[in-house]
């Protein structure tokens, strides 16, 4: 907990940091890029009251419904939306808010005011945090309170994830390391307690987890691999299913039902119920294995978020620690690397770091907690610490080279990786 509420007030912080010290006030663009795609159905359907996108396109995307992977369906004549719509379910409370605010403030209340896009930005900011909040509970059934802090500042500071909760917010990667996180704790709660409200919880989450990215169905396997760490847990898994079967009902019924409104969406953009609504595909016979994990330019994940080498290096010790994840933890990682590592654009296009794997980092972060709960001489306390100490410098550093726009959007080399070190940050 102590460590939430340092990061807490320091992501508030960055987040009005970035838009007011590293981006011009006077273009005040939270909702930009793929944030703005995620973001349509609000203004779409609860202020232009038109579900086809045609009036977004003309007014916002001044007709060029390519400026956020828009594509005009000719059965339908409607516009198919490539993003889902999860992100802008989870995005309500924040866009009422900021619909209200702009209404009594006298502001055009069209969705795009300033005051509307800092409440939604908020959003993503503070599911960050409450993501942060819900895995330091996790993170406890395993670990000291002084690992588990050591563990959520390491994530935030020694990766991009703060970067994704602040000046990147209206991403989906802050709202999917949320859910994934809601759903560790879940499954921890609902095998030894099938109750129904669990139940129906758990199936809400799985869905979301799929509406706001629908590559993360991989994470769902979180709950059938969950303490599946021998042949008699095995055994009892099925003992429990002859016992509990039935609980598989409500979550299913939950799932299913809160996936509706995107199968809406598609049938409404394109007559069909079932649509994949990317225009770019998987080349699952090359993988770039290599520059997912390595690369500079572009940016793979361990040169721009260092701390994953630390977490990496814990799922050897996580089998002892936190033997109920270990299935989950390495199969779902794996693949999740190679589910990034064979998109076409495996880098993500522009963003600091990989954001592909910000959406892990709930489960990750029990391979650090892991390595750190297993350092005993105090040599090696101080040898790791110094090295996610440097870690996180470099990462912050480099974050505020790349907010002040000193580090390509996709990357540097690595020569340029280090030169940038010798700017100053402000």
């Amino acid at each position: 907990m102590l460590a939430v509420a340092l990061v807490a007030p320091l992501a508030y912080v960055g987040y009005l940091l970035f838009y007011t010290h590293y981006v011009d006030p006077h273009v005040f663009q939270v909702i930009r890029s793929d944030g703005l795609g995620y973001y349509s159905y609000l203004p779409a359907y609860l202020l232009e009251k038109d579900p086809t996108f045609h009036r977004f396109v003309a007014e916002h995307l001044h007709g060029v419904p390519s400026a956020i992977s828009m594509r005009l369906d000719r059965s339908t004549g409607n516009y198919l939306n490539q993003y889902p719509l999860g992100e802008a379910i989870m995005l309500l409370p924040f866009f009422l808010s900021g619909h209200v605010a702009a209404v009594l403030l006298g502001r055009p209340a069209d969705g795009f005011s300033g005051v509307e896009q800092a409440a939604v930005g908020l959003g993503g900011v503070t599911y960050m945090v409450l993501g942060l909040l819900v895995l330091s509970i996790s993170l406890r059934r395993y670990f000291s309170s002084w690992v588990t802090a050591a563990t959520l500042l390491t994530m935030v500071f020694g990766t991009n994830l703060f970067h994704y909760g602040t000046a990147d917010s209206m991403t989906s990667h802050s709202f999917s390391f949320c859910l994934v996180a809601i759903l560790i704790e879940l499954t921890h709660r609902w095998y030894p307690r099938p109750v129904v409200p669990l139940s129906l919880g758990l199936g809400v989450v799985m869905a979301l987890i799929v509406l706001v990215r629908q590559a993360n169905v991989v994470y769902l396997l979180l709950v059938p691999l969950f303490a599946l760490d021998s042949r008699s847990a095995l055994a009892e898994r099925l003992a429990w299913l002859r016992q509990h079967g039935a609980s598989l009902l409500p979550v299913a019924v939950a799932f299913l039902v809160s996936l509706t409104p995107q199968l809406w969406a598609w049938h409404l953009a394109t007559g069909h119920w079932l649509v994949y609504s990317y225009p770019y595909h998987f080349n699952f016979l090359s993988p770039e294995l290599g520059g997912a994990l390595f690369g500079f330019f572009p940016h793979g994940a361990y040169p721009w978020s260092p701390a994953l080498l630390l977490a990496t290096a814990g799922f050897i010790p996580l089998w002892r620690q936190a033997r109920p994840l270990f299935l989950p933890v390495v199969v779902i990682s794996c693949l999740v690397l190679y589910t990034i590592a064979s998109w076409q654009f495996w880098f993500y296009g522009g963003g600091y770091g990989h954001r592909g794997f910000v959406d892990s980092y709930p489960l990750l972060a029990f391979g650090l907690a892991s390595l750190y709960a297993v350092l005993r001489p105090w040599w090696s306390r101080v040898l790791v610490g110094a090295m996610a100490f440097t870690m996180c410098v470099l990462v912050t550093v480099q974050m505020l080279h790349w907010w002040k726009m000193f580090i390509s959007f996709e990357g540097a080399s690595l020569q340029a990786y280090i030169a940038v070190l010798t700017r100053p940050i402000w």
